[in-house]
């Protein structure tokens, strides 16, 4: 792997870290507003400083999926995560380093009204330990290792694959968001 590579991996894993450690970047919670406001709120629906915001969050609770089904949010955006397949790595692939190495194919499809910038974050774990990314610019099914960077229009789609080095490939938790405004969508084949 290039040292230019290497040092944008570090350097969107290390902005990622601090943004998320610092509180930053907002968790999502699903809960649904009451229906009425509490007896002897003074709040207004018509004062800005209280108005409710919209949350592009998912439409329910999300209950982990299965691979190569997809999680739908609230304002039309929905990921999906295909079942692993077996992954050869190139003569330079970095990352490889577990008994088992599998791909993912990943798609973002932006439902909604407007732009959607991806900005995803994989975590995956396998029978108990976590996973290893594989980076392979070199491999013969393109580049593998880093997400979209380039915004998804409405109505638009992207694609991309993402590889992992693991110990179990029958016991697999794949965890992963859109953006960062939405909840995090847990895709397993542990059903």
């Amino acid at each position: 792997m290039s040292q230019p590579l290497r040092t944008a991996i570090a350097a969107v894993v290390t902005a990622t870290l601090a943004l998320t450690l610092s509180g930053c970047i907002p968790t999502a919670r699903v809960s649904s507003p009451p229906s009425e406001p509490p007896a002897g709120d003074s709040t207004s629906s018509s004062d800005p400083t209280f108005a409710e915001q919209p949350s592009p969050g998912p439409s329910e609770n999300l209950d982990n999926v299965a691979f190569g089904d997809a999680v739908t949010y609230a304002d039309g955006v929905n990921i999906s995560v295909s079942a692993p397949a077996e992954f050869v790595p190139s003569e330079y692939a970095a990352g490889a380093d577990q008994g088992a190495n599998v791909v993912f194919q990943l798609t973002i499809t932006n439902g909604s009204d407007e732009n959607l910038n991806p900005v995803t974050y994989s975590r995956v774990a396998s029978g108990g330990t976590e996973a290893s990314a594989i980076f392979d610019s070199g491999n013969s099914m393109g580049d593998i290792g880093l997400g979209p960077t380039t915004v998804i229009l409405p109505g638009g789609t992207i694609t991309w694959l993402e590889a992992y080095s693991l110990t179990d490939p029958s016991s697999i938790v794949f965890q992963i968001s859109p953006s960062f405004d939405y909840q995090d969508a847990v895709f397993t084949n542990q059903q």
